[in-house]
């Protein structure tokens, strides 16, 4: 009983969570990483074709840290 009422102490304070809740989160934090670096190509695709190597290196980077950053900044579910 003991530990039943320690486990529920956590929980209501915030230092236990369910296995779900946090695959939930997970879930939501891999669609969002995804989502968001699969739009680098179609958003930088057409910007790099004229671009020289050194540029578009530079662009890309850029783009990938922007994104980063989001993924970084965002709340979790």
């Amino acid at each position: 009983m003991a530990r039943k009422r320690e486990l529920e102490v956590a929980q209501l304070e915030g230092k236990l969570v369910s296995v779900e809740t946090t695959q939930a989160t997970w879930a939501a934090i891999i669609a969002t990483a995804r989502q968001r670096l699969l739009s680098i190509p179609a958003k930088l695709g057409p910007r790099v074709a004229g671009m020289d190597a050194a540029e578009a290196s530079e662009l890309l980077r850029r783009e990938i840290h922007e994104a980063l950053y989001e993924l970084a900044r965002a709340d979790a579910p």
